[in-house]
């Protein structure tokens, strides 16, 4: 890539992955954000000196109405607008707190792995994708069966 194809600015953006057994919660943005109607996982820009994890706390708060704890780094994706390259950081995250009230999206939900795999995500989101697929549907095969169904 040439200095002139090189994007002149980078901008820091978490989301969280909030999983609550076999789903997670997935964000569509409204027609009017950037990337319209896109799916991704809740968050936004971290401010300059800010910690990654408080970020993504607050954001959660402000957006959604909830509070979060903030668990491990699935993946790291980037996705260029124009002369911007958002790179995100996608962690785990559980619900502690709030109620789900969302504020700037569209409409938020719960999906199984396999309704993830059929949303159209926004670029950044893509590579953390298939990590929390992955981690659902571990979840499901792991659960003990219910011994009221047996």
């Amino acid at each position: 890539m040439s200095s002139a194809d090189a994007p002149r600015q980078r901008i820091a953006v978490v989301g969280a992955a909030i999983v609550q057994g076999d789903r997670c919660l997935a964000a569509q943005r409204s027609a009017q954000m950037p990337l319209p109607l896109q799916w991704e996982f809740p968050g936004g820009k971290v401010e300059l000196g800010e910690d990654p994890r408080a970020a993504l706390r607050r954001e959660l708060r402000e957006e959604l109405g909830v509070d979060v704890e903030v668990g491990e780094l699935l993946g790291t994706g980037s996705a260029r607008q124009g002369e911007v390259e958002i790179v995100l950081d996608v962690y785990l995250a559980r619900l502690v707190g709030g109620e789900l009230h969302p504020r700037e999206h569209a409409r938020v939900g719960w999906f199984t792995a396999e309704e993830l795999r059929g949303l159209e995500w926004a670029e950044a989101d893509v590579p953390a994708v298939e990590r929390v697929c992955g981690m659902l549907e571990g979840e499901r095969r792991e659960r003990p069966s219910d011994p009221s169904t047996a």
